[in-house]
């Protein structure tokens, strides 16, 4: 039980590394954070863990989410802002 333990974390640290690597590359190529959707069909990860991840990041002061329900949306805290000339 101990491995399978171990192994689980690991799977766990390395998905959370690729989704927040995923949002940089993401949101500076099209300078807005991807959904949800976009996140778990790219990495071929449940929706239900992205979200769990991204609440994670939350409580981390990572990202900070903005709005309610369908419509909420999340910035990534301490990465600099691209302007558009």
């Amino acid at each position: 039980m101990d491995d399978f333990r171990h192994r689980k974390h690991m799977e766990w640290k390395q998905n959370r590394k690729d989704i927040y690597e995923f949002i940089l590359k993401y949101t500076e190529a099209h300078k807005s954070t991807p959904p949800t959707r976009i996140i778990s069909d790219e990495l071929e990860i449940s929706m239900t863990a992205v979200q769990r991840h991204l609440r994670q990041f939350e409580e981390d002061g990572l990202i900070a989410f903005n709005g309610c329900g369908s419509h909420r949306t999340y910035e990534l805290i301490g990465v600099k802002k691209h302007k558009t000339v």
